[in-house]
């Protein structure tokens, strides 16, 4: 099946954002109790496996492509994950505190 450009690019950004929903995963591994813990490893191995299923059937997968969209997505969670974790640790376990998300000019420049 032929596909557009715009649906190979559907199929990289949907990969790229499961790879990095599988790092954030790995990120909570042993957090878990037992029943929790099992469906963690469950979603995990689900996650897997319909990465490799659509690596394996769809020609509009482009490995280039999809790590430069992986390393943006995930950038951008950590950088979030940084910015709600300081602002987590400003307030009374979290609560209460409306400190605004930054917009784009906030990030601190590399």
């Amino acid at each position: 099946m032929k596909i557009t450009p715009e649906q190979a690019a559907d199929v990289n950004m949907m990969l790229a954002t499961f790879k990095s929903f599988e790092e954030q995963l790995y990120n909570l591994k042993g957090l878990h109790g037992h029943m929790t813990k099992k469906y963690f490893n469950e979603l995990l191995r689900v996650a897997q496996r319909y990465e490799k299923a659509v690596k394996k059937s769809e020609e509009a997968v482009n490995d280039t492509v999809l790590d430069i969209l992986y390393n943006a997505i995930t950038e951008a969670i950590y950088y979030v994950r940084t910015e709600a974790t300081k602002n987590y640790e400003g307030t009374n376990n979290g609560e209460g505190h409306n400190r605004p998300i930054p917009s784009e000019g906030d990030k601190p420049k590399e």
